[in-house]
């Protein structure tokens, strides 16, 4: 329970207001675009700004238009990250039900360590989602990194097909790459097997593959 999201909070016509553990701006801004989050292809695996903060205010506004404003401020006593800060901007609905588009942009100030700018679209095709994200992150030291990732599902009745690739183009002509197949088959509501094989290929350390099978039931 200590890993996940916790805060009191209020909401009301003015939006709301959270006092806890919460993701950044930043983090949340990826909406549903990583398929293969909190697996081996998860983005943190190659960007920065994956970033759950203890001690944080963060503030969301109302829907207008379909565009909503974010803002994470991490307090003095957060460990690595006094006085940072995370804000986005959003666009749609992030599970794609209520719109066939959604769009953010966000910036970490000091958040780690890091500052980061991270551009985010995916969208609805038909029966295709196809997503993008574009990242340029500075750390403390000067080290810069460009990057992007793309993703695509497409639902075959109970089986969904889904592929990434991600790429992240450091200073020094360092490059890492990831690219991920793999696919889900709905058991029940809240049950699904899934499999995926993800590579990835390192310029400056060894490359890594893997394999794998499992079964997710959300409660």
């Amino acid at each position: 329970i200590t890993d996940r999201n916790q805060y009191i909070g209020l909401k009301g016509n003015f939006g709301e207001v959270l006092l806890g553990k919460n993701d950044t701006m930043l983090k949340q801004s990826q909406g549903k675009l990583d398929l293969f989050s909190d697996l081996n292809a998860d983005i943190k695996s190659l960007f920065k700004g994956e970033n759950r903060m203890s001690d944080t205010i963060t503030y969301k506004s109302p829907k207008f238009n379909g565009f909503q404003f974010g803002a994470t401020y991490i307090t003095e006593d957060a460990i690595d990250a006094a006085g940072a800060s995370s804000f986005a901007v959003f666009y749609g609905d992030k599970k794609l039900k209520k719109s066939n588009i959604f769009a953010s942009v966000a910036i970490d100030s000091d958040v780690k360590g890091y500052d980061i700018t991270r551009a985010t679209v995916q969208g609805k095709l038909g029966k295709v989602v196809l997503g993008a994200m574009v990242q340029s992150q500075e750390s403390s030291d000067g080290i810069e990194m460009d990057g992007y990732m793309v993703s695509l599902k497409y639902p075959l009745n109970k089986i969904t097909l889904k592929g990434q690739y991600q790429l992240a183009d450091h200073d020094g002509g360092d490059e890492k790459t990831a690219f991920t197949l793999g696919a889900d088959y709905k058991l029940a509501k809240n049950t699904k097997l899934y499999t995926f094989y993800t590579t990835f290929d390192m310029d400056s350390s060894d490359d890594q593959d893997y394999l794998a099978a499992g079964i997710e039931y959300k409660f």
